[in-house]
């Protein structure tokens, strides 16, 4: 009985070109980025060409390992930006912190302007206007 219903079960399902059945898999692939040839291949046959019969067979089979291993996968890209994170701003309170030293450094060499030089550059302007100009010296 066994051997009957075997061959009834191949004669009942349509046999698919090679070409034909690659393009499915194709379409399957696109589909299920995570199901590999063989199983698309399979589920393909199995279900006689049906691409949503073969997604919807291969989603029960191996759906929950594919949601666990894309969750690991966003864990650990998630771990990866915040370490990244982390380093970026360590660096960047490190510049903050020397350029600080620096300022403050800087701002303590340098000498503070000397009132007698600011007066000297406000009694030059006076004294150049009293003198003739020119246009005045050849009239």
């Amino acid at each position: 009985e066994a051997a009957a219903a075997a061959k009834a079960e191949e004669a009942a399902a349509p046999v698919l070109s090679a070409s034909d059945l690659m393009a499915l898999m194709k379409q399957l692939r696109a589909e299920l980025p995570r199901a590999d040839l063989k199983a698309c291949k399979a589920a393909l046959e199995s279900t006689g060409g049906d691409l949503a019969a073969a997604s919807a067979a291969l989603t029960a089979e191996h759906g929950e390992a594919w949601a666990a291993a894309e969750a690991a996968d966003a864990a650990e890209i998630q771990a990866g930006t915040v370490k990244a994170m982390g380093m970026r701003d360590a660096k960047a309170q490190k510049k903050f912190a020397a350029e600080e030293a620096a300022s403050v450094e800087a701002a303590a060499e340098a000498p503070e302007p000397e009132p007698a030089v600011a007066e000297e550059a406000v009694a030059a302007p006076a004294a150049g206007a009293e003198e003739p100009t020119a246009l005045e010296e050849g009239a």
